[in-house]
């Protein structure tokens, strides 16, 4: 069963479903939000506290953490070029676009699985989430399914309740984990190749369990 996961940034993925991913082969992590931003971008707020000196080495560094992550996963990252949100300024989300390149990815893996975000409270996940549901729901080779985004759950549980209702999911149970402490584990230690994030990563957010919403 090949499994198609996307994020809007790296270390998304692995916050939402890395220990459920753990457990299976053949995995492809798709980012979306990966691409380099303009040689002479400013360096923003975040990426300053990050500790970078540049946007460019920001990205650098990130993809770079995001290969080490999957690595510890077993899963094999593809990263797309389009811009994170805070290297875009004024231009908005092309929706057509970002649709238009996540069925580019299925049509070339073929997955039996896709793992989207929920998309909630951020914007580029809120934009991520639209533009794979838009793409992927009623398709008849493979299944759909959202993973409830992390931390912003946490931080606003009646956003992913809104956004469960509004696209008419339902509940998903995974088959069962042949070791729960040990996919736990193995996401933790992925987690921890995000050096220049876990900062911003709520130390909780560990321990809270994934969820998953089936698109029917």
């Amino acid at each position: 069963m090949t499994i198609l996961a996307i994020g809007a940034h790296p270390d998304d993925v692995i916050l939402s479903a890395g220990a459920w991913l753990s457990w299976h082969t053949d995995v492809v992590v798709a980012t979306v939000f990966a691409g380099d931003p303009d040689h002479d971008a400013p360096l923003t707020a975040y990426d300053r506290e990050a500790g970078f000196n540049t946007a460019g080495e920001a990205m650098e560094a990130r993809r770079e953490e995001d290969r080490n992550a999957c690595k510890i996963i077993g899963a094999l990252p593809q990263h797309l070029p389009l811009l994170d949100g805070q290297y875009r300024g004024e231009h908005p989300y092309d929706h057509k676009l970002l649709v238009k390149v996540l069925l580019a990815i299925a049509d070339e893996l073929k997955p039996t699985l896709i793992v989207g975000p929920l998309g909630i409270v951020h914007s580029d996940h809120v934009a991520v989430g639209s533009a794979a549901w838009h793409a992927f729901k009623g398709r008849p080779e493979c299944q759909y399914v959202c993973a409830e985004d992390l931390p912003y759950r946490v931080d606003d549980p009646a956003a992913a309740v809104f956004e469960v209702a509004a696209k008419g999911l339902q509940w998903f149970w995974p088959e069962q984990c042949p070791d729960d402490e040990r996919a736990l584990q193995t996401k933790i230690a992925s987690l921890e190749c995000y050096t220049s994030q876990l900062w911003a990563m709520p130390s909780f957010t560990y321990f809270v369990p994934e969820r998953f919403w089936l698109c029917p």
